[in-house]
């Protein structure tokens, strides 16, 4: 299979073309259940119940925080019971690392974890990614603005530079 993984190619002046392409083609991934075939699910509770799991195991190791990490999960809890999922056949490890893109054609790769399941699993996945760097970057100067955060600042830095070096 020719192109590039589109995680390189999002980075570019050209890369919000790019997205629109890859919206189209997670698009089409939701729309052909009829073609592709599974008897998995994965649901808000699944996702809940494993932020759950990981979030105890932090609570439990780090016990000074506990109460901390408990109200994060409550809030993540009342904010999953919102969400109206819509059910179709979803990648869920849908990102740009996970997509090959030549002139004309965008391939999507890596079914494993092909499942019936909310949309907005797939479309959260690609956007925290995409963003990912954009909202580190911001935080730099965030964290220049506030006192009690600067002593982030050159770890924010790294991180961004880091980050970009995986983008190229």
């Amino acid at each position: 299979m020719r192109g590039c993984v589109a995680t390189q190619l999002l980075a570019v002046p050209d890369g919000v073309a790019l997205a629109g392409r890859i919206a189209e083609a997670a698009f089409k991934l939701h729309c052909a259940t009829e073609y592709i075939s599974t008897e998995r699910t994965h649901t808000m509770a699944d996702e809940l119940r494993i932020l759950l799991d990981r979030l105890m195991r932090v609570a439990q190791q780090h016990p000074a925080w506990a109460a901390r990490v408990l109200a994060v999960w409550a809030g993540c809890e009342t904010i999953g019971a919102t969400v109206v999922p819509i059910v179709r056949g979803i990648h869920r490890d849908f990102c740009s690392d996970q997509i090959i893109v030549d002139a004309e054609h965008i391939y999507l790769i890596d079914f494993d974890l092909y499942c019936w399941g909310d949309v907005g699993v797939d479309i959260g996945n690609f956007n925290i990614r995409v963003y990912r760097m954009l909202s580190l970057a911001r935080h730099i100067s965030l964290s220049t603005e506030m006192t009690e955060r600067q002593h982030l600042t050159e770890r924010l830095i790294a991180v961004c530079e880091t980050e970009l070096c995986r983008l190229r």
